[in-house]
């Protein structure tokens, strides 16, 4: 968002890869029971309009608004050490 702010274009989608992901033996209960939870809606993620900024640093916690943002209740995941 912030990088197409800054070159004056419109941001329109975020792709993540997550490479060597795990799953360890004592997590499978837990990852069983995140995917059989029912997918909520996502929030909107925007960029107050402050004009242009000159630099990526100009970018404040403040400029960024998250709106509509619902979640599941916390689940305790066992951590493999």
């Amino acid at each position: 968002m912030m990088i197409a702010d800054l070159f004056g274009y419109t941001f329109t989608k975020y792709v993540y890869s997550l490479p060597d992901a795990q799953i360890y033996d004592i997590q499978y209960d837990a990852v069983n029971q995140l995917i059989e939870r029912e997918s909520l809606r996502l929030p909107s993620v925007y960029l107050r309009p402050k004009g242009l900024r000159e630099h990526i640093w100009d970018y404040r916690p403040e400029d960024f608004v998250i709106e509509d943002y619902i979640t599941h209740k916390g689940m305790r995941v066992p951590v493999a050490v």
